[in-house]
């Protein structure tokens, strides 16, 4: 499965840092972010740190020797006064409720949620935007999906007569998927070297922007050509409160992830035929300035 861009990416290998590192995840980038500071600012201490937290200093200098808590509220004061995006706030937190809660049930809930994460960052390849402008066209991952149906033949006709498209395009695909290392040929057949690839988050790219483009054209001549029972359309124009876009991504990408799970990595159903599943929120009025 590829999903662009996914929607915990960077972070799921931070995620895996938090069940591997000597500190909590929480306490790490709090230290981190002191020695940054520090590098930048000799005079910068730990007690201007911890008033730049809210903290006391004799209650982060507890904190960093892990003998001592802070509140889900607090934590999320410190994550408000780093400036830290949607997801590194839900991580942060994540790491204090499983190591500082009263709870618990809501402590379990926390690492379970966090061993979820760390499956899922073991699980896939992220794609490096160099080697994904050799197959950013949408017909490179389908093929990668043909692979996992029961029925593939693995020969390049096979492949053109499924997404109808000349024989030789689809060689071409099937040598740039090997140079980018996410298929290889033996014994006659092809096989994904990953279950998942992603690519880079929130990073801009012609490429990445060439294949969106691709997709909402197959989009398109699927409004037309496909019947409605095989395919699913839905929009909705809405007033928006701009500064919850960062929230209404995580829930577009949490969505993205949920539906993977149920329809592609939990299910136990025969897979016989390959889905694009395409999301786009974006503003209709212009900015003021």
């Amino acid at each position: 499965m590829f999903a662009e861009p996914l929607s915990l990416g960077r972070f799921l290998g931070i995620y895996y840092a938090m069940v591997t590192t000597t500190y909590p995840h929480h306490i790490r980038v709090l230290k981190e972010e002191f020695e940054e500071r520090a590098a930048r600012n000799s005079g910068y201490s730990l007690r201007a740190y911890a008033r730049d937290l809210g903290l006391s200093p004799a209650t982060l200098s507890l904190l960093f020797n892990m003998k001592k808590g802070i509140s889900e509220q607090k934590a999320g004061d410190i994550a408000a006064r780093l400036g830290f995006t949607i997801y590194e706030k839900e991580q942060f937190l994540l790491s204090v409720i499983s190591q500082h809660s009263r709870s618990p049930g809501r402590r379990q809930e926390s690492l379970k949620k966090i061993e979820q994460l760390s499956t899922l960052s073991r699980r896939q390849k992220k794609i490096a935007t160099e080697v994904f402008a050799a197959v950013q066209n949408w017909y490179c991952l389908a093929i990668l999906e043909l692979l996992e149906l029961d029925h593939c033949s693995h020969k390049p006709v096979w492949f053109a007569e499924k997404l109808g498209l000349n024989v030789v395009v689809i060689k071409n695909a099937l040598e740039n998927l090997t140079r980018a290392g996410l298929i290889e040929f033996s014994k006659g057949k092809y096989r994904a070297l990953t279950e998942e690839s992603t690519t880079e988050e929130d990073v801009p790219s012609q490429e990445i922007k060439n294949f969106h483009a691709q997709v909402m054209k197959r989009a398109e001549q699927s409004l037309y050509n496909d019947a409605v029972n095989e395919r699913e359309f839905i929009s909705m124009t809405l007033a928006f409160p701009e500064k919850e876009i960062q929230e209404a991504q995580k829930m577009i990408r949490d969505f993205q992830q949920a539906f993977a799970d149920r329809f592609y990595t939990q299910t136990k159903k025969k897979k016989n035929s390959v889905y694009q599943l395409a999301v786009q929120f974006y503003r209709l009025d212009k900015k003021e300035k």
